[in-house]
C-alpha cells in the first residue's frame, strides 16, 4: 500500500486546526487579562482547549497527518515520534491549569499564577505548533522532491 498523498487541502486543514488552537489560548489570555471576567468563563474555555488538546493529539496519536507523514517520509519517524510523545506531558499541564482555574480563589495573586502558567503552558503549545508544521511541510516537500 503506498503511502498517504499530503496536498494543500491537508495542509490547509492542519492549518485550520492549529488556528483554533490559537483562537481558544487568545479566549484564555483574554479571560486571564479581564479582572472583571468571572472564573466560571475562564473556567468555561481553559475546558474547551483542554478538550481540543485531547481530541487534537488523540488524532495525532492513531491515525493523523503526523502519522500520514512519517509514512510519506519514513526517515521524519525518529523526530514525528519525538513530537508525538510531547503530548502526555502538554496534557497532564492542562489539566493542572484546569483544576487551578476551577479550585483557585479568584484574587489578584490567584490571577498572577494562572496568567504566568498559562503563559508559559501556551508557548510550548505554540512550539509544538510550529514543529509539527514544519514536519508536515518537510514532509510535503519531500514527497514532491522539493
Amino acid at each position: 500500500m503506498s503511502p498517504p498523498k499530503l496536498d494543500r487541502s491537508y495542509l490547509e486543514q492542519v492549518h485550520a486546526e492549529h488556528e483554533e488552537l490559537r483562537r481558544l489560548i487568545s479566549k484564555v489570555r483574554k479571560a486571564i487579562a479581564d479582572e472583571t471576567s468571572e472564573k466560571r468563563e475562564l473556567a468555561s474555555h481553559v475546558g474547551e482547549l483542554v478538550d481540543l488538546c485531547e481530541s487534537h493529539f488523540g488524532a495525532e496519536e492513531s491515525n493523523g497527518y503526523l502519522r500520514d507523514a512519517s509514512k510519506t517520509a519514513p526517515q521524519l519517524a525518529n523526530r514525528i515520534e519525538a513530537m508525538l510523545s510531547q503530548h502526555e506531558s502538554l496534557l497532564e499541564d492542562l489539566e493542572t491549569l484546569r483544576v487551578l482555574v476551577q479550585s483557585g480563589v479568584d484574587s489578584a495573586a490567584w490571577r498572577r499564577r494562572v496568567e504566568d502558567d498559562f503563559a508559559a503552558l501556551a508557548q510550548r503549545l505554540f512550539d509544538h505548533e510550529a514543529g509539527e508544521m514544519a514536519l508536515v511541510q518537510e514532509a510535503f516537500a519531500e514527497q514532491n522532491g522539493s
